[in-house]
């Protein structure tokens, strides 16, 4: 995926926590998502429209899709703001 590459700083109590549950790593000094199955669910949410709408997994969040996707680019950093919010 192309996007905004965030620094990665384990000082960050997002990025720590993501690492501590191994969603993110540290790849010289870069955030890089590190589950697979967590890279594919954000590829999933960057597809085209019309791929969305067939897809199984984002039907339920198509309202709450729109909100990551800023300037056609995925907003990795509030993506993973969220999953934190929602998840921890």
């Amino acid at each position: 995926m192309e996007g905004t590459k965030l620094t990665y700083n384990p000082d960050q109590e997002d990025i720590s926590q993501l690492e501590m549950y191994g969603l993110i790593r540290n790849d010289h000094n870069t955030v890089r998502v590190a589950n697979r199955i967590f890279e594919t669910r954000l590829y999933n949410l960057s597809l085209s429209d019309e791929e969305m709408k067939n897809n199984v997994f984002s039907r339920e969040g198509e309202l709450a899709k729109n909100q990551f996707v800023q300037d056609g680019r995925l907003n990795m950093r509030l993506i993973l703001e969220r999953f934190i919010v929602t998840y921890m």
